[in-house]
C-alpha cells in the first residue's frame, strides 16, 4: 500500500476513534491491511 493510502487510512480511522469507536475495531474493518500496516496506523492514531 503506498504512503498517501495509509495516510488517508490513518485520517478517517482517527476521525472514526475521535467519534467514540474502538481503535481496534476500526482498524479490523480494514481487511485488506497487513498487521504492519495496522500498527503503523495504530502508532500514528495514539
Amino acid at each position: 500500500m503506498t504512503k498517501i493510502q495509509l495516510t488517508i487510512i490513518a485520517k478517517a480511522a482517527a476521525i472514526r476513534v475521535a467519534r467514540g469507536e474502538e481503535v481496534d475495531a476500526v482498524l479490523a474493518s480494514y481487511t485488506k491491511l497487513t498487521d504492519e500496516e495496522r500498527a503503523a496506523i495504530k502508532e500514528e492514531i495514539a
